[in-house]
């Protein structure tokens, strides 16, 4: 069943004529590639009020379909991911690895490489791992072992219970994850990585509009000053093989710099997986 189908469906059943018209509207817009960022949020809020928790069960139907597989991005992160070498002994690839997507595609990335992997999220108000065949049989904490830590919540492929995993999909969401006090995950992420003065991430295929992740970006480099992460952006016009002007680039920038983030851009998101490459 598509989203659209089931979306549509449930919509007939349980919403009165103004609801079903308002979820139609959604619908004919994403379709048309009309949809920003405000529309998506008012989208995901009527799609959870309707099914609840049963939304990302509707969803996982949705992102395994068709046999789908992780992307040449997921592959070109994993790559990095090897154990190496280093002043502790060995270690991974990349200190942790963290998503704001539920689908299990990046441990798939990695157990195609071989690399052993454990995944973090939310069961109720506790961090559940769910570590991978190799990752099991190194034994919890192994410095080998590659952390994915999915702060928006986890639904594998294979059966797995989510009954109290803690989604953040819709903005009461957002409110509850962020706002109140902050989840282990959370937690985990800000004080480990995200404000440590010695960890520099490097965010891909993110828009930066959510005003949550912002803050804590901005209060990241409040508390280490100068330390800046990175992020791979893609340049908002045609260039036209026209290299931008150094004040387009000051003008283009700015937001993201007061945010702790230095953009690095390009033009086609093809082109991401070799830049991921490399880094290496």
């Amino acid at each position: 069943m598509t989203r659209t189908t089931w979306f549509e469906q449930r919509t007939e059943r349980e919403y009165n004529d103004d609801g079903r018209a308002q979820a139609q509207e959604y619908i004919r817009r994403i379709d048309a590639g009309e949809s920003d960022g405000d529309l998506c949020a008012e989208a995901a809020s009527l799609a959870h009020s309707l099914c609840g928790q049963n939304l990302f069960t509707y969803m996982t139907q949705i992102l395994y379909r068709n046999n789908r597989q992780p992307s040449d991005v997921h592959r070109a992160v994993a790559r990095l991911a090897h154990p190496r070498y280093g002043h502790k002994g060995r270690t991974t690839g990349w200190e942790a690895i963290v998503t704001y997507n539920f689908d299990a595609f990046m441990s798939q990335a990695l157990d195609h490489e071989g690399v052993p992997s454990e995944a973090w999220a939310m069961r109720g108000n506790e961090i559940v791992i769910d570590p991978d065949e190799r990752a099991i049989n190194l034994g919890q904490g192994n410095p080998r072992i590659q952390k994915v830590l999915h702060l928006h919540g986890y639904i594998p492929q294979r059966q797995f219970m989510i009954t109290l995993v803690r989604f953040v999909f819709a903005a009461s969401q957002y409110t509850d994850a962020y706002d109140q006090e902050p989840l282990p995950i959370f937690h985990e992420f800000v004080s480990n990585y995200l404000e440590n003065p010695v960890h520099v991430g490097l965010y891909v295929g993110c828009s930066f509009i959510d005003q949550y992740m912002n803050l804590l970006l901005e209060k990241a480099i409040l508390r280490s000053p100068g330390r800046f992460h990175y992020a791979l952006l893609r340049w908002p016009r045609k260039r036209n093989g026209i290299v931008p002007s150094a004040e387009e680039l000051r003008t283009e920038q700015e937001r993201y710099l007061k945010m702790g983030v230095r953009p690095i851009w390009f033009d086609e998101f093809a082109e991401i997986p070799d830049i991921i490459a490399r880094l290496e």
